[in-house]
């Protein structure tokens, strides 16, 4: 039994779990393996003291010689030549049955352990599906035209009535003036490669909408610009915030390490206080506590393909991206921000491409403190 218990010190050792349930669920696995140890160590005392009586049965049964049918038996540490029979009367029929329900008491006790186990194991790893759904990310068309924010949105068309806005945004934050075209191709390039600034809009939009609700004025004052445009979240000037904070000039892509320096040194500018790291410790299995804490969830993602939540049969194929998850499906499937729209991603569907870069990830996540 020893080596079930080294089993259960295995699976122990190999959890998947990078959370704080870890060391609660090493603890109780290796409290079963003790356990079972204990067993073992009785279960072997009972084997030797159940080999020493069967040695003794044979013994005996060696020291009593039949000399034939109705023969009597030869004298054997008798006294006066009268014989004293069998050094030990055992029933071997009843040692059998002894040994049988002992044995079926150890498989219990092993079936009882492994079945706690699983049990150990399937709560740590159960997925409860959760979605965010509020005014940043809701499928309810009739309440909300994007589902999260969108780096393209400031230079459509749709949006040129904005632009104003945006270009004092970017002055006031250092930028070199430019004209109207030239200001365009600034949002194009930002377009192409604000997919970081447009998750930490998310991240940031998320604080400010719970925290300035009914302080409007407050917070217009705070950052320069409404927080709501037409009853929706002001997305485009966090995202031109973000991207021209302290006179950077755009035109790359930010990264999930200069995304935590970008969103603590915004933070300090406007008082917000706020603590990211840089993870590989989330999962599908903790992710949905993760939001139902008010964590803010970033995936920066490589090389992969993600799938439109209406038609996931459709696949998206992503070189590098980053996007906020806002949920976590029953089957393990993120449910993410992109563009603006709600997305599937499978962080165990692994591809790679033609010059053999395989799919990879990792976490950012945000709490304000």
């Amino acid at each position: 039994m020893h080596y079930v218990a080294d089993s259960v010190r295995g699976i122990c050792r190999s959890l998947s779990i990078e959370d704080a349930s870890r060391p609660v669920l090493q603890a109780r696995l290796n409290r079963i393996a003790e356990q079972i140890d204990a067993r073992a160590a009785s279960a072997g005392m009972m084997s030797t003291s159940l080999s020493e009586i069967v040695d003794l049965y044979f013994q005996a049964d060696r020291n009593t010689e039949k000399v034939g049918d109705g023969a009597e038996e030869q004298p054997r540490n008798g006294v006066n030549g009268n014989s004293q029979g069998p050094l030990v009367a055992i029933d071997i029929s009843n040692l059998t049955r002894f040994i049988q329900k002992l044995a079926e008491q150890i498989y219990e006790i092993i079936r009882e352990k492994f079945e706690e186990i699983k049990k150990i194991i399937s709560d740590a790893t159960t997925i409860d599906p959760v979605e965010i759904d509020n005014i940043m990310f809701s499928d309810d068309a009739d309440s909300h035209d994007l589902y999260g924010s969108d780096q393209g949105s400031p230079v459509r068309k749709e949006r040129i009535a904005h632009q104003q806005e945006l270009y004092d945004i970017y002055i006031r934050n250092g930028g070199t003036p430019m004209n109207t075209t030239e200001f365009r191709d600034y949002l194009s390039v930002m377009n192409e490669h604000g997919c970081g600034y447009a998750a930490l809009a998310n991240t940031m939009m998320s604080y400010m909408v719970e925290n300035y609700s009914g302080r409007e004025s407050e917070f217009e004052r705070e950052f320069g610009y409404p927080l709501m445009v037409d009853g929706h979240p002001n997305y485009e000037a966090v995202i031109v915030d973000l991207y021209s904070h302290g006179g950077r000039a755009g035109g790359t892509s930010v990264s999930a390490i200069t995304a935590r320096d970008l969103a603590q040194e915004y933070a300090q500018a406007h008082n917000i206080p706020i603590h990211r790291e840089v993870t590989d410790g989330v999962t599908p299995q903790n992710v949905d506590e993760r939001l139902r804490r008010g964590e803010d969830v970033t995936i920066h993602y490589f090389d992969g393909v993600i799938h439109p939540y209406d038609n996931p049969s459709e696949d998206h194929p992503i070189n590098a991206h980053a996007m906020t998850i806002t949920g976590v499906t029953e089957d393990g499937k993120y449910i993410v921000s992109s563009w603006g729209n709600r997305y599937i991603l499978d962080p165990n569907e692994v591809r790679t491409d033609s010059n053999g870069e395989t799919t990879r990830f990792t976490y950012s996540v945000t709490t304000f403190e």
